[in-house]
């Protein structure tokens, strides 16, 4: 019986693929780099005749260019790939999406939404502590970008969303780069995701748990920022955001 050969694919720095092109096609994956030689050859046990692409690290764009291989050996010491054909990848969402997320009170939660969203098409993640957020865990960035990395591979994405870490809405609110919708459920009557018109890049604001406290609303109206409703039920931190997502990213890619 003929073994089967995997396909795997990786976001990778740009240094990884220098100088790689049908001239120079032999690429060497060693402990020169240790997280990719690491999951390759000891987490994914490739082997000869494997297929891996590999995707320049790229946060500015939603096109990027994939770089396909084929495994020639494997040892205990490095893997051999042969470079095969370069291909451009696109994300659908072509437009700027950013998630602004007070922390949810479980690691797990965040997690969720980095992954989800970032499937979605999100390209910025702004996470900040809110005045009701019940967070107590320390905020590791390598590990959230990590989930970050991981989904953008898994959902072959083009570009790779970043993330920044804000100590509070205030701070987020001072360096607001895009116009910003805001997910606020109570008080006035607020306008359906569903009915807003949006066409151009934009920031989604989501508080925590039992939602923006009175001093983070009257902050938010002194931006003057638009609010959304998502419905009358009353919905989780994780469940608002991927689901104001998923609508926002659907309407951008009309």
């Amino acid at each position: 019986m003929n073994k089967r050969h995997n396909y795997y694919r990786f976001v990778v720095s740009r240094e990884v693929l220098r100088g790689i092109d049908k001239t120079n096609p032999q690429l060497i994956i060693d402990r020169q780099w240790p997280e990719l030689y690491h999951q390759l050859a000891k987490v994914l046990r490739v082997s000869p005749g494997d297929r891996i692409t590999l995707i320049p690290e790229n946060t500015a764009s939603s096109r990027n260019t994939a770089y396909c291989f084929f495994i020639d050996a494997a040892d205990k010491k490095q893997l051999s790939a042969t470079f095969q054909k370069r291909q451009t990848i696109e994300d659908p969402l072509k437009k700027e999406l950013g998630l602004a997320l007070a922390l949810p009170n479980k690691p797990a939660k965040l997690e969720e939404i980095l992954q989800h969203c970032t499937e979605l098409g999100t390209t910025h993640f702004t996470v900040f502590s809110g005045d009701r957020s019940n967070f107590n865990h320390r905020l590791a960035l390598p590990r959230l970008e990590k989930i970050v990395r991981e989904a953008v591979e898994q959902s072959e994405r083009a570009r790779m969303p970043i993330i920044t870490l804000h100590q509070n809405l205030d701070q987020y609110l001072e360096n607001l780069q895009r116009p910003c919708l805001v997910a606020l459920e109570r008080g006035a009557q607020q306008s359906s995701l569903l009915e807003l018109r949006i066409d151009s890049p934009c920031d989604l604001l989501i508080g925590p748990e039992g939602g923006f406290s009175d001093r983070e609303i009257t902050l938010i109206k002194s931006y003057q920022l638009r609010t959304y409703s998502l419905g009358s039920q009353i919905l989780r931190n994780q469940t608002a955001a991927i689901l104001s997502t998923g609508i926002v990213s659907l309407k951008m890619q009309k």
